[in-house]
């Protein structure tokens, strides 16, 4: 067993390693360091980013936004969303559509955001239209 530095931080094996305990520590007293989500953060993060933004932009806007960010054209989700891509157009161009919960769960679920969530604020963007 080795030391690592001034920090006493005790090596084993060759090459050195450090359990994920220790650099954690370790690296918690560095300036800079973002500790990682726990999955569950990660969870409540895409919950929010489904939300929030819903709650700040129309439904047009925020489904454009996540294509962007994703590089996916509005067809190509229509396709890998396996929907309706006139549908699609009319709920992006925020005309009147039939409220079709599988269809926005679908949406969701290609733009990897959570599906009961984004659908849930969707229907109500879509009801408010009417």
């Amino acid at each position: 067993m080795k030391q690592l530095s001034a920090d006493g931080i005790k090596t084993e094996g060759k090459p050195a390693q450090v359990s994920a305990d220790v650099a954690e520590t370790w690296l918690s007293r560095r300036r800079g360091f973002v500790p990682p989500l726990t999955v569950e953060q990660a969870a409540a993060e895409a919950n929010d980013a489904a939300g929030t933004a819903l709650n700040e932009t129309s439904l047009s806007e925020k489904i454009a936004n996540l294509c962007s960010r994703r590089a996916m054209e509005l067809a190509s989700l229509a396709h890998q969303a396996q929907i309706d891509p006139h549908w699609l157009d009319a709920l992006i161009a925020d005309k009147r559509v039939e409220c079709d919960i599988e269809a926005l769960c679908r949406i969701a679920r290609t733009l990897d955001i959570d599906a009961p969530n984004f659908a849930g604020r969707a229907i109500e963007a879509i009801l408010r239209r009417q």
